[in-house]
């Protein structure tokens, strides 16, 4: 006895690029097999069971999750490319990676901590005096969506070296 259909076109779609993120994800080594594995077969079941909640917010915090993770590399990658320097940089991306959705929170906590933790953040633009690094610096984090309090809290723990 055929059941009646459960998804909608949309959610049809939805769980279509999902699937196809998670096998993204998996080719481009940023997901080991298990876990896409078990993230595909977890919104199977969801279906089967007909727990609409779970084969909607699954897909839908999976790929929230995967966008922060997006965000923080592309954050560290222009960290490489600026003069912010990092002490303890591995510890740096793995928190923010882990923190996921609320990782610019988790910056912040890092760089109040600092030393408790390992990690220090220094900023050094020779042709600059303090206060235009300072400037730059709240431009940078503003670029990656640190809200004001969030670019105060860093910019008051940041190590400054200039010459002038």
């Amino acid at each position: 006895m055929p059941r009646n259909q459960l998804l909608s076109d949309a959610h049809i779609k939805g769980i279509d690029k999902f699937v196809g993120r998670v096998l993204d994800a998996y080719k481009d080594g940023k997901l080991e097999r298990l876990d896409a594995v078990l993230d595909i077969g977890h919104v199977i079941v969801a279906v089967d069971k007909g727990n609409e909640n779970e084969y909607i917010n699954w897909p839908a915090q999976w790929i929230v999750k995967e966008n922060a993770s997006a965000q923080v590399a592309s954050f560290l990658k222009q960290i490489d490319a600026s003069n912010l320097h990092v002490s303890g940089i591995d510890t740096f991306r793995d928190a923010l990676l882990a923190a996921g959705d609320n990782w610019r929170n988790q910056a912040v906590e890092l760089s109040q901590r600092g030393r408790k933790d390992g990690v220090e953040l220094f900023f050094a633009r020779a042709d600059l005096a303090n206060v235009d690094v300072m400037l730059y610096l709240v431009e940078f984090l503003e670029r990656h969506g640190f809200d004001a309090a969030q670019r105060r809290a860093i910019v008051q723990n940041v190590h400054l070296a200039s010459s002038r």
